[in-house]
């Protein structure tokens, strides 16, 4: 009789301690895919302020751009204008 109760406890025990660690494995799947989708938003942000920054600098060279054409047309103007005057 004593040995079939200890037989049944160390039953009782393996299936407890292998409850705990399919319980355990399920946590730590869980966490992983936390983790990576923690990840992933994290790239799609990092993504994100790169195309806008990229954007933004594309903005200013056009900017640059029109202001030094602008400039250069008004230096132009003034030559001729220049030229007129000394005719």
């Amino acid at each position: 009789m004593r040995m079939r109760r200890m037989i049944y406890q160390k039953n009782e025990d393996n299936d407890i301690k292998k409850e705990n660690e399919l319980k355990e494995e399920a946590q730590n799947e869980e966490e992983n895919e936390i983790k990576k989708k923690e990840e992933n938003e994290i790239k799609k942000k990092e993504i994100g302020n790169k195309e806008e920054e990229k954007k933004r600098k594309e903005e200013n060279e056009n900017e640059e751009n029109d202001l030094q054409k602008n400039e250069d047309n008004d230096i132009k103007k003034e030559n001729e204008q220049k030229e007129e005057a000394t005719e």
